[in-house]
């Protein structure tokens, strides 16, 4: 009896000891796991389709240029980031865009966001279409060859089916694509970088293409459509802030070795989409990995966008099923034949023009935000106000360039 009763007392006193440490032991494990989640969640969404221009731009306008730009679109999509996060701390209530533009500044808000998306998806579906038969055809020219706008239409055929049919759960296809687009990505990196050549690294003298990585280098930086996914994710906690930081800079830093390595390597003979030259320097073999890779993540992002536009036309306008899946399939399309079928005006034309109104629409709601939002903030940008006035006048800038550019 009684070493039953030391047994249950040295089982209790241990436990008294080992509880605190568990608890502590699993805090961490939790935290280290939404974290990492976080993390993920904010990279993937930010590299995909737009690294594939970066190199073609840089070698067009000069590596030192191209750099030049990346460094300074890197602080001011990350000041941008911030500036999102800021005002989704600030409210309550869980929102995306549309929602937050309405609280902070009423329909007119809600009208520019719902726009911004529409046509922001759009112009998504219409470059995953064109750079989709790219990669679509370097994977498959071994076994058969088509021309490059019928390798589309299959590759649009596919993504229609799925959008058209639906898809119940595509969270885990998108993880596991962004994991393995980092893996090529890293792997083309440690490639090309022996093979940079001197000569290419010299500064452009063709001043019409100087203007040609801002809009690119814009798209594919952004990556504000994860920012609230972030505060569920880590529950409103201290971490966002430094989750934005890095999740920012990440991709920052492997943009700036994919492009230098490519276009180091390769100078402007590097394709437009960097696929197709990759095939020509390093063999089938490189040029299949990458266009695997690039062809799934580019049909898991056209999916989920389709679905994302599907939805919003299904349940907010109150469209049919049927309905709404042909007026999102038939714009692209139709873009498609009658508008253009180059990659990089399509997402240069997004970044600058949508992503700078965009980016106005946050400026002006974070000025609201600050007055009316109804939650304290986990953290607070202390920055002056003429940094946000500058932001500001680069993206009008950007817009007015990029209409003209593209429309006269």
């Amino acid at each position: 009896m009684t070493e039953k009763k030391e047994s249950r007392d040295s089982r209790y006193l241990i436990s008294l000891f080992q509880t605190p440490f568990k608890r502590y032991y699993n805090c961490v494990l939790k935290e280290s796991k939404q974290t990492f989640y976080a993390l993920a969640i904010l990279v993937g969404t930010i590299m995909g389709l737009g690294a594939f221009g970066l190199p073609y731009a840089f070698a067009h306008a000069g590596i030192g240029l191209g750099m030049a730009y990346l460094g300074v679109m890197t602080v001011v999509v990350l000041t941008m980031h911030l500036v999102y996060g800021e005002i989704v701390l600030r409210t309550p209530a869980k929102h995306r865009l549309i929602g937050y533009a309405e609280i902070y500044l009423g329909r007119p808000g809600r009208i520019i966001a719902t726009h911004i998306m529409i046509f922001g998806i759009y112009g998504g579906l219409l470059a995953y279409t064109i750079v989709g038969g790219v990669f679509l055809e370097v994977f498959m020219q071994p076994f058969v060859v088509l021309p490059t706008a019928v390798w589309s239409m299959i590759f649009f055929a596919i993504m229609a089916f799925y959008v058209i049919r639906g898809l119940k759960n595509s969270a885990p296809a998108e993880l596991v694509m962004n994991i393995v687009l980092l893996a090529v990505f890293v792997g083309i990196i440690i490639r090309a970088l022996p093979d940079v050549e001197m000569a290419n690294l010299t500064l452009s003298t063709d001043l019409s293409q100087a203007f040609l990585p801002y809009g690119i280098v814009f798209f594919a930086l952004a990556g504000s459509a994860a920012i609230p996914e972030l505060r569920d994710i880590l529950e409103g906690d201290g971490r966002m802030k430094r989750v934005i930081i890095i999740g920012s800079l990440i991709p920052a830093i492997l943009y700036a070795l994919f492009a230098f390595g490519i276009a180091g390597a390769l100078g402007t003979s590097v394709s437009k989409d960097a696929v197709i030259s990759l095939a020509d320097r390093y063999g089938t073999a490189m040029a299949i990995a990458a266009g695997l890779v690039g062809l799934l993540t580019t049909a898991t992002s056209f999916i989920v966008l389709g679905l994302v536009l599907k939805h919003a036309y299904r349940y907010d306008l109150g469209i049919s099923r049927h309905k709404a899946a042909f007026a999102v399939l038939v714009v692209p399309l139709a873009l498609y034949f009658f508008a253009t079928q180059d990659f990089l005006k399509v997402i240069g034309f997004v970044g600058a023009v949508l992503g700078g109104i965009e980016g106005l629409l946050m400026l002006a709601m974070y000025r609201k935000a600050k007055i009316m939002g109804e939650r304290t903030p986990e953290y607070a940008l202390m920055l002056p106000a003429w940094v946000y006035g500058l932001i500001a006048a680069m993206f009008i800038a950007g817009i007015g360039y990029e209409i003209i550019y593209t429309f006269i």
